[in-house]
């Protein structure tokens, strides 16, 4: 494969792969780059509005908008990139990432051509790294392999919005239509809440519910951003919403949903143990669900989890088993990394071990002082 490129003076990039051409543009159209997208059938991970959230989780990100451009000039595919460089000088050009966190959309008869492309691209630029995430995204494992990424398997669990309320609430399956019939006669209340307030209880909750997940073996999945609250752009950016449940006038459990292109997808959440004693979880996905029907949308996506959450051992094997109970469609999904310049990738995991020995080191002599 032979792959040329260049760059104008306005920050946009062109890569060339035969005749296909990869577009790489730093600030286009917002709403003209929305309407090509949700086109194209992409979700609200390669929309404008998740760049926006992705700038004010990490400010050191830029956005990338790849488009994957034919012979004859037509777009048939778009991916949302971002690159991040280390902020120090020194550091700049040593440590370079470039990150999906969704897979391109593109004909499948064309994926491979846009990810050798993203590939080069990233490559060209000095990354050390690229990962390709894998939300809401078509199974890509084979071909994420077939270029040597280091892959992680997980699942998805999405319900179609068809039918009539009655059909989607038969369609639930028995087991969640008792959850949500037992958080109905003790009284949880849903509503909508996208705000200050709905956000700062989300936060709440999402940390008591981090707790929990430690606490089982889990792994600690912290909030990310520099001070403000980054989950406010995706309300701002009109593609976000909080919904709480109330018990006893206290809010016990809060979710925040996206909505694009027909897609609701459930992405963040947190719940005290109230909450989930009452099953309040379940009436505010229930009550998402048919807000989001209302609104429109033909898909509703809870998220996912490992593929290995399937094993009772698993830290995750309760979210499977939730989830699974909703009886919709289990999908397959997978992400991948891949090291491009392995010799920097070791000089760099040698230098934040060495940091992280000083640091221990550091804070045991303050202690004994």
């Amino acid at each position: 494969m032979r792959i040329g490129s260049n760059t104008n003076s306005t920050g946009t990039r062109t890569l060339r792969d035969g005749a296909m051409r990869l577009h790489v543009d730093d600030g286009p159209d917002p709403h003209g780059w929305d309407r090509a997208v949700a086109s194209a059938g992409g979700t609200v991970f390669q929309s404008s509005a998740w760049a926006h959230y992705a700038r004010a989780e990490q400010p050191s990100a830029r956005p990338l908008y790849m488009s994957l451009v034919a012979e004859d000039g037509g777009v048939i595919g778009y991916a949302l990139g971002f690159s991040q460089q280390s902020s120090r000088p020194v550091l700049a050009h040593l440590n370079r990432r470039i990150w999906l966190d969704a897979a391109p959309v593109v004909p499948s008869e064309n994926t491979a051509v846009f990810l050798a492309l993203i590939e080069a691209h990233a490559r060209d630029w000095g990354a050390v790294d690229l990962h390709i995430g894998s939300f809401a995204s078509l199974d890509m494992g084979g071909l994420l392999a077939g270029r040597g990424f280091r892959r992680r398997s997980r699942l998805e669990f999405e319900i179609p919005l068809t039918g009539s309320e009655a059909e989607l609430f038969q369609g639930l399956g028995g087991v969640r239509r008792q959850t949500i019939r037992k958080a109905q006669r003790h009284g949880v209340s849903i509503c909508e809440l996208s705000d200050a307030v709905g956000l700062a209880e989300l936060r709440r909750l999402q940390a008591e519910s981090a707790s929990r997940i430690v606490a089982r073996g889990g792994p600690l999945v912290e909030a990310r951003g520099n001070g403000n609250e980054p989950l406010r752009v995706l309300i701002e950016q009109g593609v976000g919403r909080v919904f709480v449940a109330r018990l006893h006038e206290q809010v016990v459990s809060a979710g925040l949903f996206t909505y694009f292109n027909g897609l609701a997808y459930f992405a963040i959440a947190g719940h005290a143990r109230e909450g989930l004693r009452a099953q309040a979880p379940a009436l505010m996905l229930w009550e998402a669900m048919k807000f989001h029907k209302q609104l429109g949308a033909t898909r509703f996506n809870l998220g996912g989890c490992g593929a290995d959450a399937v094993l009772e051992t698993s830290s995750e094997h309760g979210v499977y088993v939730y989830k699974k109970d909703f009886n919709g469609r289990i999908l397959s999904c997978t992400s991948g990394s891949k090291v491009l310049r392995p010799g920097m990738h070791r000089t760099l995991g040698f230098l934040k071990t060495m940091v992280s020995v000083l640091s221990a080191r550091m804070g045991r002599a303050k202690d004994q002082q």
